[in-house]
């Protein structure tokens, strides 16, 4: 009796040795996933796919071409409530930078220049705020001719199609600002031009704006000359 007693506790010695090991074993195993888990984690927000809160999936890719989309509709959105000068060329550089930084994005040239299309409509659309609403055109005309003269020539062929597109329109506040868009890309191009003469005389073509899409502008403006008094004299 004695000695089957002692083999029992023998027994149970050992399962609760076994136990511990057993329970330190899932420890460790838990500890492990939950590292594993964080740096799964980690790579989703960093590397995607994602899913969003809708349950679609979202790539790196798709973040960064709204995050384009973002800026250039905030730089509007300051542009039009900026008082100084210095602000709003400080607003300017930034949009320019964010079409270098939608050069390394697949398919950010594409979702900055639609976004740059839909600034420049909700810009035209209204009659208030009519200096801030010129401020969003100098801007713009500045960041289009200045990339044109590095190559870049996307921004400022977007706006000269704005132009074509919309100075027919039955809204006559939209042809007043369409005309002075072409007005300041016209006026633009010729300080540019003659400060790039004065600097390189040797050269022939300073100009950023091309001759075919200058004719284009000043047919605009031609055509549309009762428009471009409308807005002065507003």
């Amino acid at each position: 009796m004695d000695i089957t007693v002692g083999r029992v506790e023998h027994c149970c010695v050992i399962c609760g040795v076994w136990m511990f090991r057993l329970v330190a074993l899932l420890v460790v195993f838990c500890r492990s996933v939950c590292v594993c888990g964080v740096v799964y984690l980690e790579d989703l927000m960093t590397s995607g796919p994602y899913f969003s809160p809708a349950g679609r999936p979202i790539s790196r890719q798709d973040t960064e071409r709204e995050r384009v989309k973002n800026v250039l509709q905030e730089s509007f959105q300051r542009a039009l409530g900026v008082k100084s000068c210095a602000d709003l060329c400080d607003i300017t550089r930034r949009l320019k930078q964010l079409y270098f930084d939608a050069l390394n994005i697949p398919g950010g040239i594409e979702r900055y220049l639609a976004a740059l299309r839909f600034a420049l409509e909700l810009t035209c659309g209204k009659s208030n705020e009519k200096e801030g609403r010129i401020n969003c055109l100098k801007m713009s005309a500045h960041v289009a001719l200045a990339l044109s003269q590095e190559g870049m020539h996307e921004p400022l062929q977007l706006l000269v199609d704005f132009c074509v597109d919309m100075n027919d329109l039955c809204i006559t506040v939209t042809r007043s600002y369409v005309c002075a868009l072409a007005g300041l890309l016209l006026n633009l191009n010729k300080l540019i031009s003659n400060r790039l003469r004065e600097q390189n005389p040797r050269k022939t073509d300073y100009s950023p704006l091309s001759k075919e899409l200058s004719k284009t502008l000043f047919a605009i403006l031609s055509k549309r000359l009762l428009d471009v008094v409308s807005l002065f004299a507003s």
